[in-house]
């Protein structure tokens, strides 16, 4: 209900990241009914084009983060 009311609100948004990266199966089923187009966990990681679509990993970026810390996380390979 809640993401209903804020797509009404905000207009339609096309990708979430749940609070806290928790989410379950009925999660998905809500983001698929509401047209939501991508979704992002906390899993640590970087997206791959085999991924779902509603599960892409990512990486955190924390306020004690340097800005070596952020440009070697992007800098890193898989």
């Amino acid at each position: 209900e809640d993401l209903a009311t804020a797509n009404e609100w905000l207009g339609h948004s096309l990708a979430f990241a749940a609070p806290y990266g928790e989410y379950s199966t009925s999660t998905l089923d809500i983001l698929r009914d509401l047209n939501i187009r991508m979704a992002f966990t906390i899993e640590q990681g970087y997206a791959k084009p085999s991924q779902h679509i509603l599960e892409i990993p990512r990486y955190g970026i924390y306020p004690s983060y340097t800005m070596n810390d952020f440009i070697n996380i992007i800098e890193q390979r898989q």
